[in-house]
């Protein structure tokens, strides 16, 4: 009789427990069962193209994504320079496809385990806000740490709470969140293919130059011009690398350009010229102390140079059927030397253009490895045992005198401060 009393008191207990855990995860809220597997800001992703700000704030860092009426995105912490626009698309689509897999916490005492304690100085976590035209709330929520997947078959998850909500999430999904605001902005500068290059040209603030040529447009390799006839380089690529680094920029930082004096005498310039008629030149400065430039571009006509096209052998002739009563009837048209220049000119005009529409107005802070790579002298290019053959015979040929020990030429001398 005992024995049957116990049974059914544990019966009951498991019915309660089960009908408890349904009450927990029952379908009258939003996350509740009905919404398992379903995206979690459903709201988000019927409004993408929508969305006007997204802001993003970790610890006391804000960062504010905006897009303008040309529907470009900008960063406006960074006085409103391009964003990356994949950087920006993969946050809207990963954000709006994040789908619920289990609720969790609603003790505030626990965010901090899993990362969503509201965010301040001291809180790992991150808060992101959507808003459309009319600045009104999409999503907000707050973002913490990522939970690994259990196995190769299962995703990992990240856990999820809403702005202004108890009840934490853990979400199915993959989003990164940069915690920097020059992260998102477009990072790169230029990107002009090498065999498009004629000629560079470094010019230094002591007014000597280092020019680098290629004797034609099959040319790989770039040659010093005026090389002294015992001069020995060190290697080709020393010389190449040169070129190189001028033909694929990118920033490190950016700003308004009119935030720095460019017109100090001690600068860096390097210029380099196209095949196709395109100059682009980048003056290079110092700001507090870090070496920023601004490009502008060019068109030179002197500097097109049309590629003559190959015949092809006869076999790979095309046959066309001649018309008799009109001979010149299914002929392609004849396009001269002169006619293919004017095509190359117009086309590299409009590239000048688009050039200088996104480099004006601005300042890049580049690497100092890029720097001091393109702003190597003729004697950084010479081999070891020549350099110091010449300092040797420049020695004894001076008068004795009392030694002085002198610092070593930086590459961007610091421009002089004002009294």
């Amino acid at each position: 009789m005992m024995t049957k009393k116990i049974l059914l008191l544990l019966s009951g207990i498991a019915v309660i427990i089960i009908l408890a855990t349904l009450w927990v995860n029952r379908g009258d809220s939003p996350h509740g069962v009905s919404q398992f597997g379903k995206p979690i800001f459903s709201q988000l992703l019927d409004q993408l193209n929508n969305v006007q700000d997204i802001v993003i704030k970790h610890k006391d860092n804000v960062i504010t994504l905006q897009k303008t009426s040309q529907e470009q995105w900008t960063v406006k912490e960074k006085d409103n320079y391009p964003a990356n626009v994949q950087s920006v698309r993969s946050l809207l689509l990963n954000s709006a496809e994040l789908t619920l897999t289990e609720t969790k916490t609603s003790n505030p005492e626990y965010y901090k385990m899993i990362g969503l304690e509201d965010v301040g100085p001291n809180a790992e976590s991150t808060a992101l806000s959507y808003k459309d035209k009319q600045s009104k709330d999409i999503a907000q929520f707050i973002l913490g740490h990522k939970k690994p997947a259990k196995s190769a078959q299962l995703k990992s998850g990240i856990y999820v709470r809403k702005i202004g909500a108890t009840q934490s999430l853990l979400a199915e999904g993959d989003l990164n969140v940069e915690k920097s605001a020059i992260e998102w902005v477009n990072k790169e500068i230029l990107t002009i293919e090498d065999d498009r290059i004629k000629r560079v040209s470094i010019a230094y603030p002591d007014k000597n130059q280092l020019i680098l040529e290629k004797e034609n447009r099959d040319e790989k390799n770039y040659k010093v011009k005026d090389l002294p006839k015992k001069a020995e380089l060190q290697s080709t690529f020393t010389v190449n690398n040169i070129a190189y680094g001028l033909e694929k920029l990118k920033l490190k930082d950016v700003m308004k350009a009119d935030k720095i004096n460019f017109s100090a005498n001690e600068k860096l310039t390097a210029l380099m010229e196209s095949y196709d008629g395109i100059k682009i030149t980048v003056q290079i400065n110092l700001h507090d102390n870090k070496p920023y430039a601004r490009l502008s571009a060019a068109f030179a006509d002197d500097l097109v140079e049309v590629v003559e096209d190959k015949p092809l052998p006869d076999t790979a002739q095309p046959k066309q059927e001649v018309n008799p009563t009109n001979p010149a009837a299914g002929k392609p048209p004849v396009i001269t030397p002169a006619d293919k220049k004017n095509q190359l000119a117009a086309k590299s005009k409009k590239e000048v253009e688009t050039f200088n529409l996104g480099w004006q107005g601005w300042a890049y802070e580049l690497s100092e490895t890029d720097v001091n790579n393109f702003a190597k002298r003729l004697k950084d290019l010479l081999k070891q045992e020549q350099k110091a053959e010449k300092t040797t015979k420049a020695v004894s040929k001076s008068e004795p005198t009392k030694p002085k020990i002198k610092p070593a030429p930086m590459p961007i001398p610091a421009p002089p401060q004002s009294p």
